[in-house]
């Protein structure tokens, strides 16, 4: 140890080389007043916690008995993920999201929601039968294209062959073949939008054995050709006037 010789009363062990430390002790007045004065910084961290909305329904479930349905896009009261209280006339439809149908349960205190096979329609309340004929059996082959509900044909224009025979069924398309009176000798047939000549329609009704019938389009035929088979054939044609050698032959 050493001593101060002007400050007898402070003595101080001196560290290694590489050690720095500062003592307070023996500053003298003026040595502070040569200091500059640093303020002192305080940090202030505010942590402030959100509350969960109850009726927040963003991962798709509702926990409130009071709010049990999720308005998931908003189109009942207008706020999406929303959970709704729920007052309603049981088993009656309420609206379409999307292709599904939201309707009111048996204790009209919640919704039920159905996945529609086809589609959601507004004005026929629900989910529909039917897009398309594609979509309905063979007993009611017809999709109506107002109430999307499968029926019976009721005219011609119901089927793709273009035959609705009296019990309300449509003939099968691949039986039929089709004629007009301007049509092309050389026209394919089988098919309403290229019907061929009267002529070719019997050659072709005679050698093609799943053939068994022939849609004439209004108009008048006539043609010396004859049905050369034993297979049954029905000639069908409302409006068309057809002339076989010498007598008129009215066929509908």
């Amino acid at each position: 140890m050493t001593s101060n010789s002007d400050h007898s009363d402070l003595f101080a062990i001196r560290p290694p080389s590489s050690a720095k430390f500062f003592s307070m002790r023996g500053l003298t007045s003026n040595t502070f007043s040569s200091m500059r004065c640093l303020p002192l910084v305080a940090l202030t961290i505010t942590i402030s916690c959100t509350k969960p909305n109850p009726l927040n329904c963003a991962d798709g479930t509702c926990t409130d008995p009071a709010h049990p349905f999720c308005d998931a896009d908003g189109s009942l009261e207008g706020q999406p993920d929303t959970c709704i209280a729920v007052s309603c006339t049981p088993m009656q439809f309420k609206a379409c999201r999307g292709s599904v149908a939201i309707s009111c349960d048996t204790t009209g205190m919640n919704y039920t929601e159905e996945s529609c096979q086809h589609s959601c329609d507004m004005s026929v309340g629900g989910c529909i039968d039917c897009a398309s004929d594609a979509d309905c059996a063979a007993s009611t082959p017809t999709c109506d294209g107002e109430t999307h509900v499968c029926r019976v044909c009721r005219a011609d224009t119901d089927c793709a062959s273009l035959l609705c025979d009296p019990t309300g069924m449509c003939h099968d398309p691949s039986t039929v073949i089709y004629a007009s009176p301007n049509g092309a000798a050389a026209a394919p047939c089988g098919d309403p939008t290229t019907p061929c000549a009267i002529d070719t329609a019997f050659g072709l009704i005679a050698s093609e054995d799943n053939k068994t019938e022939i849609k004439l389009t209004p108009g008048n035929y006539t043609t010396a050709a004859t049905l050369d088979t034993t297979k049954p054939v029905t000639v069908y044609g409302s409006g068309a006037v057809l002339q076989l050698m010498d007598p008129l032959v009215w066929v509908s």
